[in-house]
């Protein structure tokens, strides 16, 4: 869990200039709940020492705002491919990272991030961790199954 909260947190304030908090109150459960207008999620998968999948899932005024910083393009004219593109970056990186703050002499093997149908998260099954996340630009929700 350190991993991923640190992981995603250097990449969402590194990469795209954005403070994040951490309610100890909320769950990815209050996210969906909350969520208006357009989610949009993508996962990605990993082997290695464990063996899962981590999904990152956020609403259409967030993943404009993380586009717009990561990229240096106006939020309003941008197309949904390119808010599609930043998010699978965005998980390619926080994977990444969450794996190298994990363990750094384990190689773990990334599969290629796909956007999730429906955006909702899709259960697996095996261990779970989940992160409500709060930004100045909106809410999101990121969410590790496992199995060892």
């Amino acid at each position: 869990m350190t991993a991923m909260t640190t992981s995603i947190s250097e990449v969402l304030e590194t990469m795209c200039f954005m403070s994040l908090n951490l309610p100890a109150d909320k769950t990815c459960d209050d996210f969906f709940k909350e969520a208006s207008g357009k989610v949009f999620g993508c996962e990605i998968g990993f082997s290695g020492k464990v063996n899962g999948k981590m999904q990152i899932f956020m609403p259409d005024r967030l993943i404009r705002t993380v586009t717009e910083n990561f990229m240096g393009q106006d939020p309003d004219s941008i197309e949904e491919s390119l808010l599609e593109g930043t998010l699978k970056e965005v998980i390619n990186m926080a994977a990444g990272n969450t794996f190298s703050i994990y363990d750094s002499n384990e190689v773990f093997n990334l599969s290629i991030p796909e956007m999730i149908e429906g955006s909702a998260p899709v259960k697996t099954g095996g261990e779970e961790l989940s992160l409500y996340i709060e930004t100045m630009d909106g809410n999101m929700a990121a969410i590790m199954t496992y199995e060892a």
